[in-house]
């Protein structure tokens, strides 16, 4: 009779399994030592579901390795490579992970409560979904990460390179974001209530249906963003350039736009009722444009009743179609604008001019002789 093979039993199959597993890590030196050095053999560790809570991987090499689901409370991974390593649904909250490199990490649902990532890299890396209330990022390096959906309430980001990272869904009120560099972000959908983004660069960023209520964004530069459909009610944005920006549908009602610059702004179907413009550069704004919405065509102007606009620049601005009524026009010339113009709206050919009839006015207003207030003496 042939000799039947031995096959252990689950149970010692599983310490067989551990024991060898012990005898890879060994040679890891990480179990709470200082100064960890894998050897190659580390590259693509698979530690799934563990439990490294305390434990010191200061200068661990573990690039791409699977990290998933595995708890690192208050561990030390200064300077620790982790490249393309999958921190999937793992618990870093606490965690040292300062000056470490996460390029391209997966740390999708992250707990990352009160981490320390000052000068860590980050670039490329998917935090969608992460937890960070309370983390540092000081000089850290952001580029092209991804915060969909994270949870980032009350973060310092002052002065970060955040330079075309998605924030779509995300939660930032309270944040700070002095300085930043936003250049290409993506806020779509996001939470900004009460951030500040004084003379942050935020070039050509993206703002569809964000709620950015009273947030401080003097000084800012948002040149070529796209603050379509957002909501900015209340929030401050003095000296603000906005050059080539577009607010189709934003509603910006109350807000603070003195001295800021929307050259060649869009701002057909914008909503600016009450918000403060004084002293605005608006040289080559569109207050009117021919808009499709379901299949027809429709003239699409500007929201401005009782907003205060003195002092604004309006050469070549396209007038054509707007109302001004109830609107403060203190120390303005109409004249370099556009205020009479052909539209083809579903094939037909209109005319329509500017509306100035209930305007309020001083006697420093000037203006078209063709176009004159109702009660213009």
């Amino acid at each position: 009779m042939r000799a039947q093979p031995y096959l252990p039993t689950p149970r010692l199959a599983n310490m067989l399994a551990w024991i060898l597993l012990s005898s890879l890590l060994a040679g890891c030196h990480f179990m709470h030592e200082v100064g960890v050095s894998c050897p190659p053999r580390c590259f693509g560790m698979q530690l799934v579901g563990r439990d490294m809570n305390g434990v010191n991987f200061e200068r661990a090499n573990l690039n791409k390795s699977i990290l998933s689901r595995s708890s690192f409370r208050l561990a030390n991974l200064r300077y620790a490579n982790l490249t393309e390593a999958n921190l999937e649904g793992s618990n870093l909250i606490g965690a040292d992970l300062s000056h470490a490199t996460l390029i391209g990490a997966n740390l999708k649902h992250a707990l990352l409560i009160g981490a320390n990532l000052n000068g860590a890299n980050l670039s490329g890396a998917n935090l969608h979904g992460a937890v960070l209330t309370g983390a540092t990022f000081e000089q850290a390096e952001l580029r092209a990460a991804v915060f969909d959906e994270a949870r980032m309430i009350n973060l310092n980001l002052e002065k970060v390179d955040l330079l075309g990272c998605s924030f779509i869904r995300a939660d930032l009120r309270g944040s700070n974001l002095k300085g930043a560099n936003l250049d290409g972000a993506n806020f779509s959908k996001g939470l900004l209530w009460s951030v500040h983004l004084e003379n942050a660069e935020i070039h050509g960023a993206i703002f569809d249906e964000a709620e950015v209520f009273g947030a401080v964004l003097d000084g800012a530069d948002m040149s070529g963003a796209k603050l379509d459909n957002g909501f900015f009610e209340g929030s401050d944005m003095h000296k603000v350039n906005l050059t080539g920006a577009s607010f189709r549908n934003a509603s910006l009602t109350g807000v603070n736009l003195d001295d800021s610059i929307l050259v060649n702004a869009d701002l057909a179907g914008v909503f600016l009722a009450g918000a403060s413009l004084k002293n605005v550069d608006l040289s080559n704004a569109h207050f009117v444009k021919v808009s499709k919405e379901k299949g027809k065509e429709l003239l699409l102007t500007a929201q401005i009743q009782g907003a205060d606009m003195s002092g604004v620049k309006l050469n070549k601005a396209n007038l054509a179609g707007q109302s001004f009524d109830g609107v403060i026009m203190y120390n303005v010339d109409f004249r370099p604008a556009i205020l009479k113009a052909d539209y083809t709206i579903n094939g037909i050919s209109v005319t329509h001019k500017i509306d100035v009839g209930d305007v309020i006015y001083n006697k420093e207003t000037q203006f078209s002789p063709e176009f004159l207030p109702d009660n213009f003496h």
